[in-house]
């Protein structure tokens, strides 16, 4: 299993409400009630964060 496939697994069952996937173009993208795209799992992650703080 690569570190992509663990990181993806760790950002899905921590985002649950969220599709978290790597495009075509390796860029990280969760979509749910907004489209967040990040340029590495751990930026993703911290976008994600924000934006749940940001629908509360």
């Amino acid at each position: 299993m690569t570190g992509r496939v663990l990181l993806l697994h760790a950002l899905r069952d921590h985002f649950p409400q969220w599709d978290v996937f790597v495009d075509d173009r390796q860029i990280w993208r969760a979509t749910g009630f907004i489209v967040v795209s990040a340029s590495s799992a751990e930026a993703l992650a911290d976008a994600l964060l924000r934006a749940e703080g940001a629908d509360d």
